[in-house]
């Protein structure tokens, strides 16, 4: 069995460690993009609003040639966009990402990224 993405979902590869014994570290938010849509009907963020997800198709399907370069690039996202989205198949394990959480991509899959521990706190905000 695969899941494949649809709406303007990617499929990302979720990096293992070296014995293979799942993520690398819980919160790496980097993986290899494995898989676009085959259509694309919509281009939304996480919100309800629509303004942006009613596109003429010749925007869509530019948006979708985009995101294609991406297929086998290692991406990178905010921490916790991914919460929820987390799925193994076999012996790997794969996340399905809204295509603008990717804020950034490498050229080459063997090029690390390793995300620094933030630990800093607002002044004044509410910190889960």
């Amino acid at each position: 069995m695969a899941l494949h993405p649809v709406g303007d979902q990617l499929k990302v590869k979720i990096d293992t460690n070296k014995y293979d014994f799942g993520p690398s570290k819980p919160g790496d938010e980097t993986g290899v993009v494995v898989e676009i849509p085959e259509v694309i009907h919509y281009f939304g963020k996480h919100s309800q609003s629509l303004e942006a997800s009613f596109m003429a198709k010749a925007q869509l399907e530019e948006l979708l040639s985009y995101f294609g370069t991406l297929v086998g690039k290692r991406v990178v996202w905010e921490t916790l966009q991914d919460r929820g989205r987390h799925f193994k198949e076999g012996d790997s394990e794969f996340v399905l990402l809204k295509m603008t959480d990717i804020i950034g991509f490498t050229d080459s899959v063997d090029e690390e990224v390793i995300p620094s521990d933030d630990d800093r706190a607002a002044s004044g905000s509410f910190n889960l």
